[in-house]
């Protein structure tokens, strides 16, 4: 989906406790409107082409003891001066050299759409290497299962069928896709969140100790049953969901999909009466 720009008129003004993030690695620390009372921390990662305003709206459909996370890529919205990562556990390793005590400080969970997907597991595996932690839960959405038979890549092909790739998952304006003057600037970033998700090869990893619920869309040619389904393998229990619709059903179907997210995570997040909203920015 083209990439939308995030509002600016509410950049949270304090810093949750998290030493690294400050250590001048990052073009935007982690910042939060107000102290953290939640008991659980749902980290966000988007499609290809997407930023952290994909999830702006999160907060207010979860239970307030669920703090919504919205990790900033570089290449987007407030961070599009910078290049965009191709090397995805590059990219993992310089996010957690800044964040890594956000992760320790108390009970996290992912959610990670497509491309969001890939980084999710990268993040989780670097993690429990590093800490031994393990997130309460994992939401991959959108996407195939990591070891799954994979789709020829798209990443290498010549601009005109690349965009007929964008356009067949029905999230981009065809006004948008004609515009060679908005794709001369955001085409390199489709192409360079693709290279990264298409070359992650993590090889055979030990399943993590959490549940995983995969979401997927009836009509998203970008996933199979099987490739779901195939997500059983990387956790110690599995729970599938389909919406109606195609990949960008996030979007379409969202008090849904943060139903089945509430209900999910309440388990793990102590009850508080105050809602805060983290932007974690790399």
């Amino acid at each position: 989906m083209f990439p939308s720009k995030e509002t600016t008129g509410r950049f949270m003004t304090k810093s949750i406790l998290c030493p690294g993030a400050r250590m001048g690695i990052f073009q935007h620390p982690v910042k939060a409107e107000d102290e953290n009372k939640a008991g659980v921390r749902l980290f966000c990662f988007p499609y290809a082409g997407g930023g952290a305003s994909v999830f702006r709206h999160w907060q207010v459909g979860l239970p307030s003891q669920i703090q919504v996370c919205r990790v900033q890529l570089p290449g987007r919205e407030r961070r599009m001066q910078e290049p965009p990562h191709t090397n995805l556990v590059q990219l993992v390793r310089e996010m957690l050299d800044a964040l890594l005590p956000c992760f320790e400080e108390k009970p996290f969970a992912f959610y990670g759409h497509s491309m969001g997907t890939r980084i999710v597991f990268e993040t989780a595996l670097q993690i429990r290497n590093r800490t031994g932690l393990t997130p309460v839960h994992m939401f991959m959405a959108a996407c195939d299962a990591v070891g799954f038979p994979e789709r020829p890549p798209a990443h290498t092909l010549p601009d005109d069928h690349f965009v007929d790739v964008i356009r067949q998952l029905k999230g981009t304006p065809e006004e948008v896709l004609a515009n060679e003057e908005l794709m001369n600037i955001f085409l390199p970033l489709l192409r360079a969140d693709y290279r990264l998700k298409e070359t992650y090869k993590p090889g055979e990893t030990e399943p993590f100790a959490c549940p995983i619920t995969a979401f997927s869309g009836a009509d998203d040619a970008e996933t199979c049953a099987a490739g779901m389904l195939a997500w059983s393998r990387h956790g110690n229990d599995l729970h599938l969901k389909t919406f109606n619709g195609g990949h960008f059903f996030l979007h379409t179907h969202a008090d849904a999909l943060l139903s089945e997210i509430g209900n999910r995570l309440t388990q793990h997040a102590p009850a508080t009466s105050r809602s805060t909203t983290i932007h974690a920015h790399l």
